[in-house]
């Protein structure tokens, strides 16, 4: 196909979150929940701990804890998240990305500019 050939796409600007753009039920709470999700994936890269000893150290099996990495989530509650989260960051200490006033990560604050 050359360029005289080619469709035009038109592109249409989302919201601030796909799930809702998608008509996923729950949008905001799905939003959510990816970002704790990602949250608890980061803080397990910054420890350099395998699945099976954050499984260990969180209490879920190895499956269950891939499964959430892996963003089936959906049975899982944002306080049962938010607990995961905050184990790990008792071992994991303060981040060096994060600005202790707005608790936003250094990337998400600099996308938004």
């Amino acid at each position: 196909m050359n360029k005289n050939e080619m469709k035009k796409v038109e592109f249409k600007k989302g919201s601030d979150n796909i799930f809702r753009d998608f008509g996923f039920p729950d949008a905001d709470t799905h939003l959510h929940k990816s970002d704790l999700v990602l949250r608890i994936d980061t803080t397990l890269r910054r420890l350099k701990w395998t699945q099976k000893k954050a499984a260990r150290v969180l209490g879920l099996s190895k499956t269950k804890l891939s499964r959430v990495l892996q963003g089936n989530f959906r049975d899982c509650s944002v306080e049962k998240l938010e607990s995961l989260l905050e184990i790990l960051e008792q071992d994991a200490g303060p981040r060096k990305d994060m600005n202790p006033v707005s608790r936003t990560p250094k990337f998400q604050r600099l996308a938004q500019r």
